[in-house]
């Protein structure tokens, strides 16, 4: 059955009643939505293992969000959300958003600190809490959680910084408007490398008598200071997403270029009384701090 599908049902039902039959697996396990492990073993007809086992590990999901195996630009195959069902059909691509990592500086030079952006790229406000119960979202990699009643309007940035700035001298140091999200995480970005996690807080559920919240991976880089990396590693760049809609965990999907601070004006002080003016800078390139200025016209 080279290059064919192989497919195993749970259940099925007959007359609104869910039924098991012989080659279907609801009646030895079922597969959790809190997250679980998947494994397919060969063996032989009298039932001895061969040695060869192929699987995978998930996180939680979402009702109707499919995983599926899905091969990066340098050949690392993930399991991953996929953006619609791959149900007798290849797989399609990776679930993306609705917040991603946008920029890691992870090892920075003398005068400039570790940070990552995150970034909102849906057309929706985000909050980065769970509502059911109140557990915040998370990054795993660098030991953070979001305070309470945070929330991202659509193409709002957030910054976690190392824990030798303060939040306020970060915004001094990169002009930053003081209505930019800026929070310390309590651990670090490593030098060679590191997975970096984007979850978001779910639902409650029990597991041996005991309530846990349940967390759905929204983004994950596994960033490297290998070759299969753009280069930024201690020269004063950061890595840059190329496109918000990429996956984000393939090397193909970053640049590195100098750190992007994005400056946001909410108005001017000799604006016409009752006209609100926005204005959102990008520096692109040079060295931060960055400064700007306007003129009559």
């Amino acid at each position: 059955m080279e290059g064919g599908i192989f497919r195993i049902n749970e259940k099925h039902y007959v007359n609104s009643t869910l039924e098991h039959s012989s080659n279907e697996f609801g009646s030895s396990f079922s597969l959790s939505s809190n997250g679980e492990e998947v494994y397919l073993f060969s063996g032989t007809p009298s039932g001895e293992l061969t040695g060869y086992e192929y699987g995978f590990d998930y996180g939680a999901i979402e009702p109707g969000v499919t995983f599926g195996r899905y091969v990066n630009s340098v050949g690392k195959e993930h399991f991953v959300a996929q953006k619609s069902s791959s149900f007798n059909e290849a797989n399609g691509q990776p679930r993306v958003g609705p917040v991603i990592i946008n920029q890691i500086m992870y090892n920075p030079p003398p005068g400039q600190f570790e940070f990552l952006e995150l970034v909102n790229t849906s057309q929706n406000e985000v909050k980065l809490f769970e509502e059911s119960n109140y557990s915040p979202w998370k990054v795993e990699g660098i030991g953070f959680e979001f305070p309470m009643n945070k929330t991202l309007v659509p193409g709002q940035s957030v910054y976690l910084i190392e824990p030798q700035v303060s939040p306020s001298d970060f915004r001094a140091i990169f002009n930053l408007d003081t209505t930019v999200l800026v929070f310390n995480y309590s651990g670090s970005l490593k030098n060679e490398g590191e997975e970096i996690t984007l979850f978001k807080s779910y639902k409650t559920y029990t597991d041996n008598k005991e309530d846990k919240v349940a967390y759905i991976r929204v983004d994950k880089v596994d960033y490297n200071d290998n070759q299969l990396w753009a280069d930024a590693d201690g020269n004063g760049y950061a890595l840059q997403r190329i496109d918000s809609s990429a996956y984000g965990n393939d090397p193909a999907s970053w640049i590195a270029t100098p750190p992007a601070m994005r400056i946001k004006n909410t108005y001017l002080p000799d604006a016409i009384e009752g006209v609100y003016y926005s204005r959102e800078l990008s520096a692109l390139s040079g060295i931060a701090p960055f400064s700007s200025s306007t003129s009559a016209g």
